[in-house]
């Protein structure tokens, strides 16, 4: 049979899935060759894979020991096939591209088991073909569309059985992917249930997928943890109930907007639709989603009932977790579950209705993809701005210029990584948080604000990359440090970069606009400063955190004599270890980092305080306090009009490794030898031990 003759019969007898596989190629194509946009952390996994051919190893950069700096084995895998040719971005690209076909295909023949109806595979089809993450990821040289068509596949052969299939299936999802962990549980179950003896063959394949893997990122890298998790799980403050539960129920309330069209990118600020017909296409999709689960629930339909435990748990774990919402790539691959419930409800719904009802349910679901492939006129003319104006323009180019600058035996600190680290080809970069360095994941660990200065001002490095208000908030919180280091350069868009198309807006990205580089005065400083801190790390690694700082006095012994209420204060805590101040916070690393700004009046002539003292309150009343140093906040000067308030920040690093359980954290002042406490501060506080 020709092949004229087999395509004009898929094209007869599958109609559907022909054309949104068509649709789905050529709108990536476009995004491709248009915008020829690169996600930066695609060019972190193509430097180790570079590093691997030129024979210095799977590593990013050569001055320390191998690093794992990439989240996905596959993803590096296929980039190391690629860079046999010096073609890893492309056969990442055209891997993607092949991979939406397969998610279509997978998705197409899920829905011909579950009998969609037309409207259903139209709902779920349209999504995957042309939904702005599933399309940008993937072509920006990402793993992430690999990664929703592994999910779908397993979805198609756990329904049907195939369990030697699904065991290999399931080991190249755990190397693409580590939120594929998620669906071990309900595959294990399914292969207890199964009657099949070859369910338990599905172990066998599975343990040579990813056991091979495993001993040898042990034994080459020293874990089988990938340093992006370490990093990010660190420097966040990642993982589940680290934040209060108001924080995670708020989180998981706004959670609706990470999968709605437009406002799914993190960096729209403005959407050419109205929010109410966004909020609509939303909720009918969660609505029909729902709807699917009750069908599979009163028909027993248990493998679709666990796909939804999948999901659920992802949920669960997401909000809990309160990951931030820049991580979209993490997404895709559990919408697409999503949508396939809800092509199931949709499809329930209306399978033995009238024929209007057909219609009006055909309607719905077009109307739901073409809302979801909307962003298309309005995102790839922006991102193809962005690609030449910031990513080539700024980015890179700054990376390529501190390579110029830095010599064998310099060092830099900075974020972003990919870019740069790409055009500072194998220089050595401590990044921020350590991606692809695990000099700053040590450094970042003994810090308790786990930001760029604590960094910079622990490893004295030889240049510094930073956007203006990095250098800002580094000069006023290590004002000693940033005296340290002298422009080299700044690197910023031609004026008028427009980020705007038709009403679409993603000026976030203008943070990325403007980098400066500096460099230390004095070299000698970076050698004997990063000797000195490397001791101090190799020393306090099995010992308190607080070692690396010299912290704040705790005043235990106070008379109650001395401490009475003050009638008035002005100020605010603005952070508290590192995060902005909410209601509540958690300290689990024997240090209390707390900046902000305190006046005892604002009101006809500024008065600031002799000093400043934190003041920790337990559920009997006993008052803790800690003293504070002085900082300068020329921003509440320029807030209240009055220079004097200047000196109004205070800044503290308390060891709290003694104090344990609840207290109330708040705000006080000496004056002469007495204590007045602010009465309006009292942010709850829980303090847990850490056997580190």
């Amino acid at each position: 049979m020709s092949i004229r003759l087999q395509l004009r019969n898929l094209m007869t007898n599958h109609p559907i899935a022909v054309t949104f596989i068509i649709i789905a190629v050529f709108v990536r194509l476009i995004f491709w060759f248009y915008t020829e946009r690169i996600w930066e952390d695609a060019l972190i996994t193509l430097t180790s894979a570079r590093n691997g051919w030129l024979g210095y190893g799977l590593t990013h950069h050569i001055s320390e020991p191998y690093i794992q700096s990439f989240t996905s084995p596959v993803g590096v895998f296929i980039a190391l096939i690629g860079e046999t040719f010096h073609q890893g971005l492309f056969l990442l690209r055209i891997t993607s591209l092949a991979a939406a076909v397969g998610s279509i295909y997978y998705a197409y023949r899920i829905g011909q088991l579950l009998n969609f109806n037309r409207a259903g595979q139209i709902l779920v089809l349209g999504y995957l073909a042309t939904d702005q993450l599933q399309i940008f990821f993937g072509m920006a040289g990402m793993e992430t569309q690999v990664a929703t068509m592994i999910f779908i596949a397993t979805v198609f052969y756990f329904f049907k059985e195939e369990w030697v299939i699904l065991g290999f299936l399931a080991g190249i999802g755990m190397l693409t992917r580590p939120e594929f962990v998620f669906w071990l549980p309900i595959l294990g179950v399914g292969i207890i249930c199964s009657s099949s003896k070859k369910a338990y063959f599905s172990l066998i394949s599975f343990s040579c997928v990813v056991l091979p893997w495993m001993f040898f990122a042990y034994f080459y890298y020293g874990s089988i943890v990938p340093n992006t998790i370490v990093a990010k799980s660190l420097s966040g403050n990642i993982g589940p109930f680290k934040n209060s539960l108001p924080t995670v129920i708020d989180y998981f309330l706004n959670s609706w907007k990470s999968i709605a069209p437009f406002k799914e990118w993190f960096f729209t600020t403005q959407e050419p639709l109205s929010s109410s017909i966004i909020m609509f296409v939303v909720m009918t999709v969660i609505i029909l989603a729902i709807l699917g689960i009750l069908k599979a629930c009163l028909i027993r339909e248990w493998k679709l009932l666990g796909v939804a435990i999948v999901l659920l748990t992802f949920i669960a774990y997401r909000s809990s977790a309160t990951l931030p919402t820049y991580f979209m790539w993490y997404l895709p691959p559990f919408v697409a579950l999503l949508f396939l419930l809800a092509g199931y409800g949709l499809s329930g719904i209306t399978f033995q209705q009238t024929r209007y009802y057909q219609v009006g349910a055909i309607v719905l679901g077009s109307f739901i993809a073409i809302v979801y492939a909307s962003h298309i006129p309005f995102s790839f003319p922006v991102e193809k701005r962005v690609q030449n104006q910031i990513e080539r323009g700024v980015r890179l180019k700054t990376g390529e210029l501190l390579g110029s600058m830095m010599g064998p035996s310099d060092t830099a600190v900075l974020e972003p990584l990919g870019y740069m680290g790409f055009g500072a080809f194998n220089k050595t970069i401590y990044d921020h948080p350590g991606l692809a360095s695990k000099v700053s994941v040590d450094a970042l660990a003994l810090s308790p604000n786990k930001g760029f200065g604590d960094l910079i001002q622990l490893l004295k490095p030889s240049f510094i990359v930073l956007r203006p208000k990095e250098f800002i908030s580094f000069s006023m919180y290590h004002p000693e440090t940033a005296k340290d280091y002298s422009l080299v350069t700044e690197i910023k868009t031609k004026p008028g970069l427009n980020l705007k198309q038709w009403g679409y807006e993603s000026n976030i990205y203008m943070v990325d606009s403007d980098f400066s580089i500096y460099r230390l005065k004095d070299p000698r400083t970076a050698t004997s400063a990063q000797s000195a801190q490397q001791k101090k790390l190799d020393r306090t690694r099995n010992t308190s955190i607080s070692h690396l700082f010299k912290t704040d006095t705790i005043l235990n012994e106070v008379s109650e004599e001395r401490v009475s209420f003050a009638k008035y204060c002005a100020g605010y805590i603005d952070m508290i270890n590192g995060a902005p101040s909410t209601t509540s916070f958690v300290v689990d690393n024997n240090l209390l980092k707390v900046q902000g700004w305190l006046v005892k009046s604002t009101r006809t002539k500024a008065e600031l305080p002799e000093s400043v003292l934190l003041v920790l309150t337990d559920n009997k009343g006993k008052n803790i306090f800690i003293q504070t140093k002085s900082m300068q906040r020329p921003d509440i000067g320029v807030s209240f009009k009055d220079s004097k308030l200047d000196a109004s920040g205070y800044t503290s690093i308390a060891d709290v490794s003694a104090i344990r359980g609840k207290y109330t954290l708040g705000l006080a002042y000496t004056e002469k030898r007495n204590i007045k406490i602010c009465p309006q501060f009292k942010i709850a506080g829980f303090f847990k031990r850490n056997p580190s």
